[in-house]
């Protein structure tokens, strides 16, 4: 699932001020071209894994509830109230008047449509909803149930959310290739085109259910390099930019027609490995013995990549949840740089002159991601860990992960909600994605954090299952991501730490 707002952390930083004058009027005809490192996956509401993909995605297909992205509250989108006649069933009211982009009402065949082919269609990879929704019951015709297998107390921050409510007769009519190429949802924005790794255009819905956005049409235009990004901001050829490498922040502090905010992210970036007790059917022997991934975890000098090649711009994390997310845990210990220690886990594991690994890294997805993982190619070699560097743009690099292709190491990064069952499920258990690790003992855990409402249970098991998870070390958490933007003083924009911009709630001067 997409990662949600974070209403715990810092706010967002502005580094020119806003002044106190009277807001200009909007212009409602305006027009935004907004840059990102990667074009969207897919449009396909079903298949849709990576944040990139579910900002674009969520302007034009909605849920039955959503993240205010201020509170960090759930709130109702649309389904208006909900009830649970007993903790595995969640009843909902739809809306009323809401309409499709074709022109056809909601009701609530779509909406049972759209959860049974997330729970069904062979090709989901909504993961945390196929393992954990039972199927729908409708009651009435504004009335739909979603039964669940366990008690589930998130439902309302991961599973409403997660599944986008489609027009079951259009979308089976168009099949998900054709669906992908021209979706079809209830939100503030509407399809256009997509070029592929061109250019993605949507225009206001002006027949929106809810509010009306101000911005009349968005266009997405990926720019891989991080140069020539910056370069199209200062040029006036984008609006805004993402990932604004923090050298270029710094240099246009103060530029008179640009903006620069931060943000404290939900995102956790880390070093994946294959620990060959998972799906993929190829691993790096090595990595088997969790000597040797322990070893991984204390070569790297976490404080030095966010010192040297984030110049600060980063927090260190000591399990995948972030302040923000309910369940952290202040007294967890990070794992700390010790050199020595990994030599002498290498050593122990039966490697004292070293081996090689695998390691897969992604070029222009997350901040800075090629040069974290290069430092951290360094910084394994120095206790003998040597590694064979294949450096891909996003596209090629996360269709060999998700085809469980990665043999050794793999540098990914990894959004969440609020409120991280989702999260856990997909990542950690063996029936969510499972892909590199299972483990009886983590399974157990997390299904323990699901069957209960009891809260003070809950976060024990979170408690548990974070300390599990660095013990077995499968991931080397390296650090919590700042995001970085940069925008045309025009542009009316306020970053928030879910990633998603929100850009239905921007606006752009006259």
């Amino acid at each position: 699932p997409a990662a949600t707002a974070a209403p715990a952390q810092p706010a967002a930083e502005g580094k020119t001020a806003a002044q106190p004058t009277a807001a200009p009027a909007a212009d409602r005809e305006a027009r935004i071209i907004v840059s990102q490192a990667t074009d969207a996956d897919t449009l396909h509401p079903i298949l849709i894994s990576s944040t990139n993909s579910e900002m674009i995605a969520r302007l034009m297909l909605e849920g039955l509830y959503e993240t205010d992205p201020t509170t960090g509250k759930p709130i109702p989108l649309l389904a208006e109230s909900y009830s649970n006649p007993d903790p595995k069933t969640w009843e909902f009211k739809l809306r009323k008047g809401v309409k499709f982009h074709n022109g056809e009402p909601v009701t609530v065949q779509d909406v049972a449509y759209s959860y049974e082919v997330a729970v069904n269609d062979p090709k989901t990879r909504l993961s945390t909803v196929k393992g954990n929704v039972e199927g729908t019951e409708i009651v009435d015709e504004a009335t739909v149930r979603v039964k669940t297998k366990v008690i589930y107390p998130a439902f309302l921050d991961n599973l409403a959310q997660d599944v986008r409510i489609v027009p079951a007769n259009y979308t089976k009519q168009a099949g998900t290739d054709g669906f992908n190429l021209k979706p079809i949802g209830t939100g503030p924005y509407k399809f256009v085109e997509w070029m592929k790794d061109d250019h993605l255009t949507l225009v206001r819905n002006d027949d929106y259910w809810g509010e009306k956005p101000s911005i009349k049409e968005i266009v997405w235009k990926p720019i891989p390099d991080a140069a020539t990004r910056v370069a199209a901001l200062e040029t006036g050829q984008s609006d805004l930019i993402v990932h604004l490498p923090p050298t270029e922040a710094q240099r246009l502090e103060g530029h008179r027609d640009l903006k620069v905010s931060k943000v404290p992210s939900m995102r956790t970036i880390y070093i994946g490995m294959n620990t060959g007790t998972g799906k993929a059917q190829v691993v790096d022997d090595p990595l088997k013995d969790v000597k040797v991934r322990q070893a991984v975890q204390r070569a790297i000098d976490y404080d030095a990549i966010i010192r040297d090649v984030l110049k600060g711009d980063g927090l260190r994390v000591a399990s995948t949840l972030v302040p923000a997310n309910w369940g952290f845990d202040k007294d967890l210990k990070a794992v700390e740089y010790n050199p020595e220690e990994a030599k002498k886990l290498l050593a122990e594991a039966g490697y004292p002159n070293g081996l090689t690994l695998d390691f897969d890294i992604p070029s222009g997805r997350y901040l800075l991601d090629r040069e974290v993982g290069e430092a951290v190619a360094g910084q394994l070699a120095k206790v003998g860990i040597k590694t064979n560097l294949q450096i891909q743009e996003w596209g090629a690099f996360y269709d060999k992960y998700l085809g469980l292709k990665d043999k050794g190491l793999f540098l990914l990064g990894v959004g969440k909600d609020i409120y991280p069952d989702g999260h856990f499920f997909t990542y950690y258990h063996s029936k969510g994605r499972g892909f590199y690790f299972q483990d009886a003992e983590v399974d157990g855990l997390i299904d323990k954090s699901l069957s209960t409402l009891d809260e003070n249970v809950r976060l024990d098991a979170f408690r548990q299952l974070q300390k599990a998870l660095i013990d077995k070390a499968h991931w080397a958490y390296l650090y919590q991501q700042m995001d970085i933007y940069g925008a045309r003083n025009r542009l009316q924009f306020e970053p928030t730490a879910d990633e998603w911009m929100h850009l239905e709630k921007s606006q752009v001067a006259k």
